[in-house]
């Protein structure tokens, strides 16, 4: 005798299917949400790494600006303290010329000539007077011109009053200016100077010289 399924095979298969589908749909969300967990993560992961890095990098920034800072503070001082040491080292040079010029400002002074006022700037002096007559202005120029602390004198002014009220004595007033020469020592300064400073010149031009790419040599004409 046949047997008959009466069973509802096909709902049974269908559920089957359905099954499967939602175990397999399950799964398929459970990886994906898994693989978006791990690059979701991975991310902050890198996020927090760079963040670290930079707070990393702004400390050392902020601690490269202050010793940029301090180097610059320091480099102040020292062309502070060079520009000391150069004036002190000046003055201990020319502290000799100094004694010399007012000694031969004394030996050179005419009879009949008195000094008012001497201002020194630099190497240039200026002289304020009175003399007897305008020769004897002449003659002090004349004698600090053979000076070997002193040239090129120059006579400002000079004018000629009288001291009197019959007018019969007379004296000249006068402004001139010189130049004071230059000592040995002062002289040597200078050039040692001069000397440096070209060799720094071309130091630096040199540099820059090799510091600039070759001319492409030109190709063969065709």
């Amino acid at each position: 005798m046949a047997r008959i399924n009466l069973l509802p095979w096909r709902t049974t298969l269908r559920k089957e299917r359905e099954t499967r589908f939602a175990i397999h749909t399950a799964i398929a969300l459970s990886i994906t949400g898994m693989l978006f967990f791990g690059v979701y993560y991975y991310i902050n992961v890198l996020i927090e790494y760079q963040k670290q890095r930079n707070e990393l990098l702004n400390k050392e920034i902020k601690m490269a600006e202050k010793k940029i800072e301090e180097i610059k503070e320091i480099r102040k001082k020292h062309e502070s303290l060079t520009k000391r040491i150069e004036i002190i080292h000046q003055l201990q040079t020319s502290r000799p010329d100094i004694v010399h010029l007012f000694n031969d400002f004394a030996k050179k002074m005419p009879t009949g000539v008195f000094y008012k006022r001497i201002v020194q700037t630099e190497d240039k002096i200026a002289l304020e007077g009175i003399a007897q007559s305008s020769a004897r202005v002449s003659s002090l120029m004349r004698q600090l011109d053979e000076s070997p602390f002193f040239e090129k004198p120059n006579l400002g002014i000079i004018q000629t009053t009288s001291t009197a009220k019959d007018g019969s004595s007379k004296e000249s007033e006068f402004k001139l200016t010189i130049q004071q020469e230059k000592s040995k020592a002062e002289k040597e300064r200078l050039e040692k100077e001069k000397a440096e400073k070209e060799r720094a010149e071309k130091a630096k031009a040199a540099a820059a010289a090799a510091a600039t790419p070759p001319a492409a040599a030109p190709g063969p004409k065709k």
